[in-house]
């Protein structure tokens, strides 16, 4: 393993990190823990970590009179898989926003560049100034690129929020088996049933034939209208005779409605 490095964030403190001999990289398992509001963080390593690795590891102390002194101490370090472990068991609000900062800021850096750029990095990268403003200058890019990225999630989220109402129309209402008549969608339209029917057969969707209205073939068996079967008595022989009447689906009322705008 190589130096602990510590990355910091005003709202999750301090983290620190290593890397394995196979470059793999590995988080302080009690920052981590700490970082994510557990009370118990022993506890919490305990039963969420399936990997933990002990190596050595710098403690920072501060005495009475304000002076920071380090101190190697054995420590427990815990891979991605297991920060993730402990993310998604934390009951903190702010836990997505821990595993944005160290998936999309730490862990790239780190893959990419082999450092996290703290202030004490960039006082060390001074000696090599053109590797500091290359290194800056790639940091910079990768920062706004997440920053686009984070934006077109809220948008997403957003557009998906606003979309929520018509998609649960079409999941419910729409495959509705529920029959509606011509005169139920002219009032919601605000025109009379007599007007609609015109409408329709002018516009190719439907005909007249011996008194009844049908779909054209074309539009058939697209789930648009369904049929109810009466009986009627001739008034004149007294036979008995049945007769279909098409009726609309939700589908096909909502087609008729979007037709007419």
């Amino acid at each position: 393993m190589n130096e602990i490095t510590i990355f910091k964030n005003e709202r999750f403190g301090e983290v620190r990190t290593a890397t394995s001999e196979s470059g793999e990289p590995l988080f302080a398992a009690v920052d981590v823990a700490r970082a994510l509001g557990y009370a118990n963080t022993r506890d919490a390593i305990s039963k969420h970590c399936k990997r933990v690795t002990k190596r050595d590891g710098v403690a920072r102390t501060t005495n009475q009179h304000g002076v920071v002194t380090n101190q190697v101490v054995e420590m427990s370090f815990i891979n991605e898989g297991d920060v993730i472990r402990l993310i998604m068991r934390s009951k903190l609000p702010q836990a997505e926003a821990f595993q944005d900062w160290v998936c999309e800021e730490i862990l790239p850096s780190i893959r990419k560049h082999g450092a996290y750029m703290t202030p004490e990095t960039v006082v060390q990268m001074f000696q090599n100034p053109d590797a500091l403003i290359q290194l800056l200058t790639t940091l910079k890019s990768e920062q706004e690129q997440n920053a686009l990225l984070r934006a077109q999630r809220e948008a997403n989220a957003k557009a998906i929020e606003a979309m929520q109402p018509k998609a649960e129309y079409f999941d419910t209402v729409l495959s509705s088996s529920s029959l509606i008549t011509t005169n139920t969608i002219a009032a919601k339209l605000g025109i009379s049933a007599q007007r609609l029917n015109k409408f329709l057969c002018e516009s190719g969707i439907q005909y007249k034939q011996s008194g009844l209205y049908f779909l054209y073939s074309d539009l058939r068996g697209k789930g648009l209208e369904g049929y109810q079967t009466f009986a009627r008595t001739d008034s004149r022989t007294g036979e008995i005779k049945t007769i279909e009447h098409m009726y609309w689906t939700e589908k096909g009322a909502y087609f008729i409605i979007n037709a007419n705008q």
